[in-house]
């Protein structure tokens, strides 16, 4: 157990709730709910293009490749920290994927 001066406790919570601090505290969680509230949404099933948006890199999601011959074709795979995509299928340079849309949830249990 550790034995603490209340009196000085209650001096710093006062100090810090109406410091500058704490009002570009406020400010900043005011902003980062705003830049929440503002992103785009993505609904399940949409492809999004990569002039859009890049996927979290490492996080699996589908990937369209369009100029894959005889046809276009749809891997699992993930774009790395340099834009290279990868999977168990391929390795791709930047262009060569131009959409990709998060993975379905798996199927509940029943």
């Amino acid at each position: 157990m550790r034995l603490i001066d209340a009196d000085a406790l209650d001096f710093e919570f006062d100090r810090r709730c109406f410091s500058e601090e704490d009002e570009n505290y406020v400010r900043g969680v005011d902003e980062a709910i705003g830049v929440v509230k503002n992103a785009p949404t993505i609904n399940p099933g949409e492809w999004i293009s990569v002039k859009d948006r890049l996927p979290e890199p490492f996080i699996s999601v589908l990937c369209y490749m369009p100029g894959e011959q005889p046809f276009p074709t749809v891997h699992e795979g993930f774009v790395s920290n340099n834009g290279i995509w990868h999977s168990n299928y391929f390795n791709r340079e930047p262009g060569e994927v131009t959409h990709w849309m998060p993975l379905p949830q798996p199927p509940e249990e029943g």
